[in-house]
């Protein structure tokens, strides 16, 4: 019996060394594990972000021919017509004006993150959206410029100026564009 008790201890010492080399490979395990799932969460949550702040600035040129200086220079020179009418008119048509800006860019970035984001719009299509866009913004400002500099005449007419811009509708056209 004495033979037994080392033997026993042996045993014993060695079920749990066993143990605990079990409960350590469990850990690493589940530290892995843990790891891997972050690390893949954290690059899914990259990909979404950065996939989302795609078309964030896709409207911003617009921003360069509609800018707080740009409606001030308007309405100064509205202003200095000196017709009793030309702060009211200045009013209207910086509104009408804003609107399009507005809805260019709307149109702009939609266009971008229905290619870029969701894939519903083929590359091509976007490429002439575009196309149709940059000169629909280049009438804005050829626009803009002309009724910043407006005379007495110019002021009467410049609402009418602004609500002839080319429509932004004929750019989602896909038929149109190509």
């Amino acid at each position: 019996q004495d033979g037994d008790v080392p033997a026993t201890w042996a045993s014993s010492a060695l079920l749990e060394a066993l143990s605990q080399e079990h409960v350590r490979l469990q850990r690493r395990r589940w530290v892995t594990a843990a790891g891997a799932l972050g690390t893949t969460l954290a690059l899914t949550a990259g990909a979404v972000w950065h996939q989302s702040r795609t078309c964030v600035d896709a409207g911003a040129q617009m921003d360069e021919a509609w800018s707080s200086s740009t409606r001030a220079q308007l309405a100064t020179a509205f202003e200095a017509t000196g017709r009793p009418f030309a702060k009211t008119m200045a009013e209207r048509v910086t509104h009408a004006l804003g609107d399009y800006a507005q809805a260019w860019k709307q149109q702009r970035v939609q266009a971008c993150e229905a290619t870029q984001v969701q894939g519903v719009k083929p590359e091509e299509q976007l490429d002439r959206q575009f196309v149709c866009l940059e000169r629909r913004r280049k009438d804005f400002r050829a626009t803009v410029e002309l009724l910043s500099s407006a005379d007495a005449a110019m002021v009467e007419k410049s609402l009418d100026a602004a609500l002839a811009l080319p429509s932004l509708g004929e750019c989602e056209d896909a038929e149109a564009l190509a």
